[in-house]
């Protein structure tokens, strides 16, 4: 069966790249969803992943874009689906959100993609983007990955996010339990329960009832190389392709508990030289110091950051200097490993 999202086509066996066109900026740039579909050559299930959501997050740019390249079709049951940046004006900027989408510059979270879905046809330009990605390309899917990555201001973490089932939130537990699969399978080591408006992930999750995600996987900070993550990204996802019986052979078992954990902010008051004293998935417990913030002109301890709670390091900030009240440490409640 012929898949046609925009201006890419694909007939079974086949791929084909494109771009379905949104809007137009005021000097005629085109502003719109690049999309890549590989279609395999027998009928099955259609995995959607998306990377660059946020244009300084580019891990699921590198995934999709080399799995639209080595996938085979005549080897692939169903469909997949790959947006390697979905918002292409912040990816340009190499910014999490695009100035172009904010021309008042007076409030940037209205204009995250992250907090917009499903989206609304008669509202801002990043509200089409959203209404558009969720009408053209994310209910086709019956898995979906939003890949997010740490940007140059955090440790790389290794993570998926997923709403709690209900009544906590409006997620049926079937869903959930369908959601923390998925993350094992494909291999993360910390799955975070938060629940955030106009998340596109759970947008999809009650709509359709399928198991989708969003990661925060790897980042360009570390001394693990950012393609070292690309490569295990790319192995996670062909993992998930087994698990949906869309490639042949058996799913993969990581060697590796998986931490499931509630996420706690730790603020800072002050800004100045950041010290951090523990690194990702270390385990705190209630009043440790997890960083100091220190007077940048006369080295003067101005703050030391304690955890509020027991549990695990979930989040870092990365750069030496710091600005006051960013929340620079997370710290996760630890539910249990699964």
């Amino acid at each position: 069966m012929r898949i046609t999202i925009g201006s890419a086509s694909a007939d079974s066996g086949e791929k084909s790249h494109g771009f379905v066109q949104v809007s137009r900026s005021s000097a005629g740039l085109p502003i719109g969803i690049p999309v890549n579909i590989v279609n395999g050559k027998k009928e099955g299930p259609t995995l959607v992943a998306s990377g660059a959501m946020h244009g300084s997050e580019v891990i699921g740019t590198c995934v999709t874009s080399r799995l639209f390249k080595n996938l085979d079709p005549s080897q692939m049951k169903g469909v997949f689906i790959g947006v390697p940046v979905m918002n292409t004006w912040a990816f340009e900027a190499e910014h999490r959100v695009a100035q172009v989408l904010d021309p008042t510059g007076i409030s940037l979270t209205r204009f995250d993609l992250a907090r917009l879905f499903p989206g609304n046809r008669d509202g801002s330009i990043a509200d089409l983007l959203a209404y558009t990605y969720m009408s053209e390309i994310a209910r086709r899917a019956d898995c979906l990955i939003d890949f997010h990555g740490q940007d140059h201001f955090w440790h790389p973490t290794s993570a998926s996010i997923v709403a709690p089932p209900a009544p906590l939130s409006k997620l049926k537990p079937a869903v959930y339990e369908k959601c923390i699969e998925l993350s094992k399978v494909f291999g993360v080591r910390q799955i975070w329960r938060n629940i955030k408006p106009g998340r596109l992930t759970a947008t999809l999750n009650q709509e359709k009832d399928v198991p989708a995600i969003g990661l925060e996987f790897g980042g360009v900070t570390g001394p693990k190389p950012v393609y070292d993550y690309v490569a295990r990204a790319i192995r996670g996802v062909m993992n998930v392709m087994k698990w949906l019986n869309m490639t042949d052979g058996e799913v993969e078992k990581w060697d590796q508990k998986t931490c499931l954990c509630e996420l706690n902010g730790v603020n800072n008051r002050f800004g100045g030289i950041w010290e951090t004293a523990v690194e990702i998935e270390d385990e705190v417990k209630k009043g440790d110091t997890v960083g100091t913030v220190s007077d940048p002109y006369t080295a003067e301890i101005l703050e030391e950051i304690r955890a509020p709670i027991s549990g695990v390091v979930t989040n870092l900030w990365s750069p030496l200097v710091i600005k006051p009240c960013v929340g620079p440490v997370g710290v996760g409640r630890v539910l249990e490993y699964v």
